[in-house]
C-alpha cells in the first residue's frame, strides 16, 4: 500500500471543481462546484469513501500505479453522497458514523468544518445568493 498513489486535490473532472475540505483515512468531505460555463455556481457537497485501485497493465504496455479513486456511480448511496449545503452534509457524516462502515469516523465538530448556516437558510427558503467563484486554493490543509 505504500507504492499506492494518494488522490490529490483539488482536481477538476467533468466540468467540476473538486476541493477536499475533511479526510479521515479514506473518507472524505469534497466541495464540488460546476465550471463548465465559466460563471459562478453555488458549491455542493459530497461525503466520500475512497476506493483502492490496484496497479494495471494495459495490452500496449501502459502501466497505472496502484492508486485511491473516488467512487463510482454504482455505489452512490452505499459509499457517497451528494447534499446540497454543509449543514446536509454534516447531517449525512452524522448518519454515516451511525452505521457500521461509519462507527470509526470521528463527530463532524472535530472535523474543522463548520456549518454555512446562512447558505442553509436561503437553500429553505429557496433563494440561494449569487455566489462568487471558488478560490482555487481552499481546501484542507496537508
Amino acid at each position: 500500500m505504500s507504492d499506492e498513489q494518494p488522490l490529490e486535490f483539488p482536481f477538476e473532472r467533468s466540468e467540476y471543481r473538486h476541493v477536499l475540505l475533511a479526510r479521515v483515512g479514506m473518507w472524505c468531505v469534497v466541495e464540488r462546484t460546476w465550471m463548465g460555463d465559466g460563471k459562478p455556481h453555488l458549491p455542493h457537497y459530497e461525503i466520500v469513501q475512497l476506493r483502492r485501485e490496484a496497479a494495471k497493465t494495459w495490452p500496449d504496455g501502459r502501466v497505472i500505479a496502484a492508486h485511491e479513486a473516488y467512487p463510482g456511480p454504482r455505489v452512490w448511496g452505499i459509499a457517497a453522497w451528494t447534499e446540497p449545503t454543509l449543514v446536509h452534509a454534516r447531517q449525512r457524516w452524522e448518519q454515516i458514523r451511525s452505521t457500521p462502515k461509519g462507527q470509526n469516523l470521528p463527530e463532524w465538530s472535530s472535523i474543522g468544518i463548520s456549518d454555512d448556516r446562512e447558505q442553509y437558510q436561503a437553500w429553505k427558503e429557496g433563494c440561494l445568493p449569487w455566489p462568487t467563484i471558488p478560490d482555487p486554493n481552499k481546501g484542507a490543509p496537508a
